[in-house]
């Protein structure tokens, strides 16, 4: 069946359903205050309407208050949210330490971009020990885009130069894809505490609480919150904060493995001047 068929058919149920609803008017009320008269017997006469009956008077009930508009809670799509901007400077950081001491996992990264001359800059750390490599270094890599000028540092081979072009059809296609989907960070049952201006934008704050922790592990939750402020102009999420930690033991026990995470977003630049340039290696 062809779309314009399909669409055809449903614009003609939506249609079908609309007339049905106003085509079926509810059963007549009966007014419970005014009994039902009897008809007269034979060779009686009805008694004639006092004027009140005949001029019944009308009153008129008071319109409905109409509620208030609220704001909506949960800001849209990171994705849709960027999107509208011209510029703007995004860090997105990522902590995942335990259950030993010297487990760590750290990720930070800093995403930059124009769409004067469709320039970008990526920034990414990551911090990764455990307790068989206690001591492994921390890495940063960066990423430069101007117009199809792509530059990645490091370079991936010693000898090799870290400057590349895009694919026109294959960038196409990447921005295609992305567009059908979108991420939102986790909020549950928000709370607002009010407006304030975050970053030079005013917003509104929220903040919520995460269940769920340790209903399965059994293990003592000892921090589980979070918190987000969203664009008054635009509901997009400008900031982002959650924590979260679970320890399997009492607090001071040898034996206690403790597991801590925190999730956090911030947007910043928005809409300013930013210079993103080609450093030197990639000239």
């Amino acid at each position: 069946m062809s779309k314009q068929r399909i669409s055809f058919l449903i614009v003609v149920t939506m249609l079908v359903l609309a007339i049905q609803a106003c085509a079926f008017p509810g059963a007549p009320t009966v007014n419970p205050t005014q009994p039902e008269q009897a008809s007269p017997a034979p060779g009686e006469t009805q008694p004639a309407a006092t004027p009140a009956e005949k001029q019944p008077t009308a009153t008129t009930e008071p319109s409905p208050t109409p509620k208030p508009t609220l704001p909506p809670a949960l800001p849209i799509g990171l994705r849709q949210g960027l999107a509208s901007l011209n510029s703007y400077e995004v860090t997105y950081g990522q902590i995942l330490e335990g259950p030993g001491p010297q487990d760590k996992n750290h990720i930070t990264t800093v995403f930059s971009y124009s769409t004067e001359g469709d320039r970008s800059h990526t920034q990414a750390t990551i911090l990764n020990t455990s307790a068989d490599n206690p001591d492994n270094p921390e890495q940063t890599s960066d990423r430069y885009q101007v117009g199809s000028k792509i530059c990645s540092l490091p370079a991936s081979e010693e000898g090799v130069s870290p400057v590349t072009s895009s694919d026109p059809m294959a960038e196409e296609m990447t921005t295609v894809l992305s567009n059908q989907m979108d991420l939102t960070l986790y909020v549950e049952n928000p709370v607002l505490v009010g407006e304030v201006g975050v970053n030079g934008i005013q917003t509104r704050h929220y903040t919520f609480n995460v269940s769920g922790l340790g209903k399965k592990s059994g293990a003592e939750v000892t921090q589980s919150s979070g918190e987000y402020w969203s664009a008054i102009d635009g509901n997009y999420l400008v900031k982002y904060h959650l924590v979260m930690e679970m320890r399997n033991a009492p607090q001071g026990s040898s034996a206690a493995e403790v597991i801590h995470s925190e999730l956090s977003y911030n947007l910043n630049k928005v809409n300013q001047p930013l210079t993103i340039e080609m450093p030197p290696e990639c000239k």
